[in-house]
């Protein structure tokens, strides 16, 4: 067919096609290299969640009000123990004056009963005078008795006040150790409890995103990586059209031979092209929807590093085996004291009732010498004068007795309030101070490695996805120019082959047997068929696809149209050869 001639047979650029498979390799490793760091991401995102669950939550929530609850009775129990050693002492100045004061009454009461003894013994020779020298001893012997109880009381009292000392200076003491010790431990636990309940409060929600996303991803990169192999069967199509549009330079130029090969390799060429976009459009979208979601992922790895960004404070270290030994010996000292110290109340009572009835009896006394004088005594106005003063005296006796009643009541008020205070020291738990149920431990270490990795495998998963799809990009754009720069024109001509085109049917056989796919088969052999007859003048004849009939092609090797077709093992032989 003359007007099959052509000026030069078709050079298209298949570099892009021979590079394709290094390029796809390229592609596979850095998607492969995003996958093994979203698989190791996985595993501190998975145990950060674990960390994240509702009832961990509580459980630090629950720890925080234990340890402020705590924080708040170790500064009550100092509040507490300055105020009421403060008040201890105060209470004890109070009745020691009053004792003081009370003694010195009794003092006084003891001179003017021995002025009453006197004053009696000068009226003993008179009528009635030896009564009045037993008045006045009676009242001498009870001011005397009085006096000793009186001294008796400033002893107990200047005892009570030296336990009072010593019980203030252990509960100061202790009271301080407890401040210095265990409230420092405290305030750590608070703060580790409290940066972490944050931190996971906020973390919790990127926590669950992040573990949905890296379980999708895994599936979506392994979907790309199943979806990029396209590269072996790609570049043999291209090695095959390198063949075809060899052997046309082999033929004589110009000649039809060379124009209908030309028109092969071109026709070859663009389905190839055409494959490779098909294919490569399904991973460039999925490339694409993966890649768009970059920005979320990293906003999402930011959120629980910037939850943790300070870190969690480690927590306080178990209380030093001698503070406590310290604190305790300082408790035992107080109690110790408190014990003495209400048994020397005892003996303060029983002093002070024995001085309150010597009090009263002093004053019944000096009340009878006073009415026996005016009844039966007339002259011994002296003897009235003196009972009188130790009335006046004796009368002091109840006031300071009542401040100084009221003073040791509130002492034992206090006492009580101590004891109140330190069966409530007694349950205390010191080991809410401590590391407890083992969460704040344990999302440490989770944090410890995960924190690290947040700072470094995102960026690099997402640079790794990003330069996976620009190069895959890349790579399609340069197949679709090749196809651009080689149109197929749409149309495939239908080549007929007569007995005298026997030399070319088998260079057309020879190149057909090198095809690994069905598809390069079938467009061979819609382009070309053997026919019995050439129906017109010239070697090769070209006819429309019309022109054609149906179209059913017979490659140069088969028989005419009509013969019988290939046996069944022909056809498995072909499908053996087609490589996927």
């Amino acid at each position: 067919m003359k007007d099959m001639a052509i000026s030069e047979v078709p050079r298209p650029n298949l570099d892009p096609f021979r590079r394709i498979e290094t390029d796809i390799t390229a592609v596979l490793d850095l998607l492969a290299y995003a996958f093994e760091h979203t698989k190791d991401l996985r595993t501190g995102v998975a145990a950060l969640e674990e960390q994240l669950q509702p009832e961990k939550l509580a459980s630090i929530a629950r720890r925080q009000q234990i340890v402020s609850r705590f924080i708040e009775e170790v500064d009550t129990t100092n509040t507490l123990t300055v105020n009421m050693v403060r008040d201890l002492r105060s209470q004890s100045v109070t009745m020691v004056r009053t004792l003081r004061e009370l003694s010195q009454t009794i003092q006084s009461s003891n001179i003017v009963s021995l002025n009453a003894r006197i004053i009696a013994q000068a009226h003993s020779r008179q009528p009635q005078g030896e009564h009045l020298v037993r008045l006045a001893q009676n009242i001498s012997d009870i001011s005397e008795a009085a006096s000793t109880e009186a001294k008796a009381m400033v002893d107990v009292i200047d005892g009570i006040t030296s336990l009072i000392d010593q019980m203030g200076q252990a509960a100061e003491a202790r009271a301080l150790a407890m401040l210095r010790t265990l409230r420092p431990r405290a305030e750590a636990m608070e703060a580790a409890l409290g940066a972490l309940e944050t931190g996971m409060d906020a973390a919790r929600e990127a926590s669950a995103w992040l573990n949905t996303f890296i379980d999708s991803a895994r599936t979506e990169i392994s979907a790309i990586i199943s979806a990029l192999q396209i590269g072996d069967r790609s570049r043999q199509r291209a090695e095959h059209v390198d063949l075809i549009l060899a052997r046309a330079r082999g033929c004589v130029p110009g000649s039809p031979e060379a124009a209908a090969l030309s028109r092969l390799g071109v026709a070859q060429l663009a389905q190839t092209v055409e494959a490779v976009l098909a294919d490569a459009q399904v991973a460039q979208d999925m490339m694409g929807a993966f890649n768009g979601r970059m920005p979320d992922f990293l906003q999402q790895c930011d959120a629980i590093s910037k939850a943790f960004g300070a870190g969690i404070p480690d927590g306080p270290g178990p209380v030093a085996p001698a503070d406590l030994a310290s604190m305790d010996a300082l408790k035992e000292t107080a109690r110790d004291a408190r014990v003495a110290l209400l048994d020397m109340d005892t003996q303060l009572q029983s002093h002070s009732r024995n001085l309150s009835d010597s009090a009263f009896h002093m004053s019944l006394a000096s009340l009878n010498t006073i009415v026996t004088c005016a009844r039966s005594f007339r002259k011994a106005q002296d003897m009235i004068v003196v009972s009188q003063q130790i009335n006046e005296v004796i009368s002091e006796i109840p006031k300071s007795f009542d401040v100084f009643v009221a003073s040791m009541d509130t002492t034992k008020r206090n006492l009580q309030q101590w004891d109140e205070l330190d069966a409530r020291q007694a349950d205390w738990n010191l080991s809410d101070l401590g590391e407890g149920d083992g969460t704040l431990r344990t999302t440490r270490g989770v944090l410890a490695d995960l924190l690290p990795e947040l700072a470094v495998r995102p960026r690099r998963i997402v640079q790794a996805i990003g330069d996976g799809t620009e190069r895959f990009g890349a790579m399609v754009r340069q197949v679709a120019k090749i196809g651009t720069d080689n149109p197929d024109n749409g149309a495939h001509d239908v080549f007929r082959l007569g007995p005298d085109d026997s030399a070319f049917a088998a260079t057309l056989t020879e190149i057909r047997a090198t095809y690994t796919m069905q598809e390069e088969r079938d467009l061979h052999d819609r382009m070309f068929q053997m026919v019995q007859a050439v129906p017109g003048p010239g070697d090769l004849a070209d006819v429309s696809d019309d022109a054609a009939g149906s179209g059913t092609v017979r490659p140069a090797s088969q028989e005419a149209p009509g013969t019988a077709p290939e046996s069944p093992s022909a056809v498995a032989d072909e499908l053996d050869d087609i490589f996927f």
